[in-house]
């Protein structure tokens, strides 16, 4: 909202009241203190151990006063928080139209996020003027049978980086001085959100650490993330996931080929049963395939499929795509697959592939 209020001040047509909760005190005064502002009321609700009702109940009460002494022509609230919907029916109950900011997001699950996502739909039935960040957000309301008074505006929190980001900007804070943004990426990692609470809080903090315990980044206390790994151009395979190798190719931008060099119908013998997991006995295709990316073989392919589960496989289609032919052709929705990485002694199998491509 505070390039909105700056905005405001400068038209001579308009006289700017700014009111302000005081939801969350320090975070407030950080921003009133960049952008410049200096409130005409200030509420001052937050107090320790505040509850959603407490905070809805503080506001109605003191917007309620302000809306009494100021009489505005209209009011205008921003976002999705406790404060805005308070805002918006303070505002309604003196019959003030409401302009609401960053109209139309939507999740449609009203406990996410909780209880910000009742509280934009419940401002949005208030308000007589919606300023949609993007068309989007328009057709949102739109569902929702809001169509008059919508208008595309764009967001304001890039106004807002235009008004603070400057080349020569430092910060104040002692330790994120020291932080060097022009020879590192750094990664700003917030969890503010009441959902993030617990379970989530747990995750990411251990996505940070396993990322950081693989060398990927380097948690600095009180400073942030530093991102350490830097690419040098080598292609990427997804381990964690479902990805063929096409798509692989495609997402790295590179030419694939495939050459089958061995496709036949095999029994699984009782060695083969202990080491595969197959049952002695069963009928397989064994299919052993070269992957070229860019003309370079890279990958020795063996794989071996069930023959009840994938009747009708060719060679022809082993050279494209197995799991394209299961999913679409046999209609089997493949859910999730099991890789276990090994580092081994190449075998006779290397002289098919280009080791030197491999190691560069």
């Amino acid at each position: 909202m505070a390039p909105l209020v700056h905005a405001l001040e400068q038209n001579e047509n308009t006289e700017s009241i700014v009111c302000v909760t005081a939801q969350h005190r320090e975070m407030l005064d950080q921003v009133l203190d960049i952008f410049d502002i200096k409130p005409d009321y200030d509420l001052n609700i937050m107090q320790p151990r505040q509850t959603l009702a407490t905070i809805t109940e503080k506001s109605l009460h003191g917007l309620d006063e302000v809306l009494e002494k100021a009489q505005p022509d209209i009011v205008l609230v921003h976002g999705d928080t406790s404060t805005t919907f308070a805002g918006a029916l303070a505002a309604f109950y003196h019959k003030v139209p409401v302009g609401h900011v960053e109209a139309g997001l939507r999740t449609y699950d009203k406990y996410s996020p909780f209880p910000e996502e009742m509280n934009r739909k419940l401002t949005g039935q208030i308000a007589t003027l919606h300023f949609a960040p993007t068309p989007r957000n328009r057709d949102n309301l739109a569902k929702e049978g809001i169509t008059d008074g919508v208008f595309v505006m764009g967001n304001t929190v890039v106004d807002a980086i235009h008004m603070t980001v400057k080349p020569d900007f430092e910060f104040r804070d002692e330790q994120l001085k020291t932080l060097d943004f022009e020879n590192n990426r750094v990664v700003l990692v917030t969890a503010h959100r009441r959902e993030n609470y617990g379970e989530p809080m747990e995750n990411i903090c251990r996505a940070i650490a396993e990322l950081t315990a693989d060398g990927y980044v380097q948690a600095m206390q009180g400073r942030g993330v530093r991102v350490i790994y830097q690419p040098v151009g080598k292609t990427t395979f997804t381990i964690g996931g479902i990805e063929t190798f096409q798509e692989t190719a495609n997402r790295n931008h590179l030419q694939a080929v495939t050459r089958v060099i061995r496709f036949e119908t095999i029994t699984a013998t009782e060695q083969f049963a202990a080491e595969s997991g197959f049952s002695e006995g069963d009928e397989l295709w064994a299919v052993q395939r070269v992957r070229y990316l860019d003309g370079k073989a890279l990958i020795l392919d063996i794989n071996y499929f069930l023959k009840e589960f994938v009747p009708g496989l060719t060679e022809e289609i082993a050279s494209h795509s197995i799991y394209d032919f299961i999913e679409n052709v046999l209609g089997m929705q493949i859910i999730t697959s099991k890789r276990r990485i090994t580092v081994e002694h190449a075998t006779s199998g290397r002289k098919l592939l280009d080791m030197t491509a491999m190691t560069a």
